[in-house]
């Protein structure tokens, strides 16, 4: 089994994750959300859209959070929309 090691503070890019089809979001934001939705330790902070259909999160410890300032920034990624 493949173990994910994540830290505060790192930044996860996602090169297709807005190419998907009329029916079903992209296997890579469905993954994202499969791993990231509910985690009990990590959430993910938009970060920078690039290319067409690229995405980067910053990857922010849960327990941290409470710590951090608001940010003016998008809000946070919590579920996927279907």
């Amino acid at each position: 089994m493949e173990v994910l090691r994540f830290l505060h503070g790192m930044i996860i890019a996602l090169d297709y994750y807005y190419c998907y089809s009329s029916t079903q979001p992209s296997d890579e934001r469905r993954a994202c959300f499969e791993i990231f939705d509910g985690s009990p330790d990590w959430l993910l902070e938009p970060y920078m859209q690039f290319g067409w259909a690229g995405m980067s999160f910053v990857v922010e410890n849960r327990k941290l959070e409470s710590k951090l300032p608001l940010s003016p920034r998008a809000p946070k990624v919590t579920s996927l929309q279907r």
